[in-house]
């Protein structure tokens, strides 16, 4: 898409980029729950298997974070 002379001056918007970052980080926190009743019931294998998607989850929002510096900062 052509960028018109007004839209020049003003650059990208962060927004959309924001809103990926937010949703991964959404996506991380809402894996909490199983983590904590995984933790609760002593399921030590299904702790581990939450905790890695957790860790794979929040290295997602990272990137996505470091982009979002690395292109607006």
């Amino acid at each position: 898409m052509a960028r018109t002379t007004i839209s020049s001056l003003f650059g990208t918007s962060p927004i959309r980029p924001l809103q990926m970052q937010m949703a991964a980080v959404i996506a991380c926190v809402r894996e909490l729950h199983p983590f904590m009743e995984a933790v609760l019931a002593s399921d030590w294998d299904l702790v581990r298997t939450e905790q890695q998607k957790i860790s794979q989850l929040e290295r997602d929002a990272d990137n996505l974070k470091r982009e979002l510096v690395i292109v607006f900062g």
